[in-house]
């Protein structure tokens, strides 16, 4: 029997949307797509004749797999995957885009305290976490990466490090896919990335109901959505077990371990999905405690906490969306 046995659970969107267009002329599309592995949805309110609409549904469809190649680290001929790859203190060029979203990082790491942190790469081998050696701890820091942001290079100062883009790559690809619309004169879109929802409204009102914390489809909240975006992060949505303990796949990035499964969701609503897909990643990386003391000490950001309890009721332990 194998030592490590990785158990990842899919559960359906935190997220339900509900769609509620003006009386126009404008058609509904919809497309469905698979990206990345996980779902990427489209909405499209406009009056441009079909075959428009659709060409440019494609293209913003094409943004996450021409991106592929550069930010997955799970892919092992990404641009990312052969920069996790090199030798220490060596000065690398990168892409425009891999450089922005490793700049993106350094910075959500300094305004989350730490809890935001794509060196945690090393980590996501289970099994190095419970090595007893404990070298892997080594390598995880933004520390251990300098940047020259006229150059557009870095240098990893361990060879160790490895660089993980979960929490930002999908909201970056958001953004873009919003500004293909956009630029394609379409402004009434609603997208769905893997549970990350953003939205252009011009004469659409796009709401998103949120579920409670757990595997039913019991509704909390309602939320208007226009020109906004939302990401969920919860800690039950996928399960690693390790030996016979069960743990979250979220990681604690300063205590270099993954956190217990509990029902738990944290939402978080901004203009940029950039920010809502770090901030929702760096508020569930944190003690309980200490998200709630930072989210009721932030001045600008907008988020629900939502915990189900033993006797299955959920509370709202922070919540200033309204």
């Amino acid at each position: 029997m194998q030592e490590f046995n990785i158990l990842l659970r899919q559960i359906s969107l935190i997220l339900i949307l509900f769609l509620i267009p003006n009386i126009s002329l404008s058609k509904e599309f919809r497309g469905s797509f698979i990206a990345w592995g996980t779902n990427l949805d489209f909405v499209v309110h406009s009056e441009l004749d079909s075959d428009e609409v659709n060409s440019i549904i494609y293209k913003a469809q094409k943004i996450p797999n021409s991106l592929e190649l550069v930010l997955n680290s799970k892919n092992p001929n990404s641009e990312l995957s052969r920069l996790n790859d090199s030798i220490s203190n060596k000065n690398i060029e990168l892409s425009k885009d891999l450089f922005f979203l490793i700049k993106e990082g350094v910075y959500y790491n300094e305004i989350s305290d730490g809890y935001f942190d794509i060196t945690v790469g090393s980590l996501n081998n289970h099994k190095s976490i419970y090595n007893e050696s404990k070298n892997h701890l080594e390598c995880v820091g933004v520390k251990n990466l300098v940047l020259d942001y006229e150059l557009r290079t870095i240098i990893k100062k361990k060879k160790c490090i490895k660089i993980d883009l979960d929490g930002l790559a999908e909201g970056y690809v958001i953004r873009l896919m919003l500004k293909t619309f956009k630029e394609s004169g379409i402004d009434d879109v609603l997208l769905n990335f893997g549970g990350n929802v953003s939205t252009l409204s011009n004469k659409s009102n796009w709401k998103v109901s949120i579920k409670n914390p757990d595997f039913n489809d019991e509704i909390n909240s309602t939320v208007n959505l226009n020109n906004l975006s939302i990401s969920t992060s919860s800690q039950y949505s996928k399960i690693i077990k390790i030996k016979s303990d069960s743990f979250s796949h979220i990681l604690n990035p300063k205590q270099k371990i993954f956190k217990s499964k509990k029902n738990i969701s944290i939402s978080v609503i901004s203009n940029d999905p950039i920010y809502s897909d770090a901030m929702s990643t760096s508020l569930q990386a944190m003690p309980l405690e200490k998200a709630l003391e930072f989210l009721k000490e932030a001045k600008d950001i907008k988020a629900i906490v939502l915990k189900r309890t033993k006797n299955r009721e959920t509370k709202t332990l922070f919540n200033n969306f309204q």
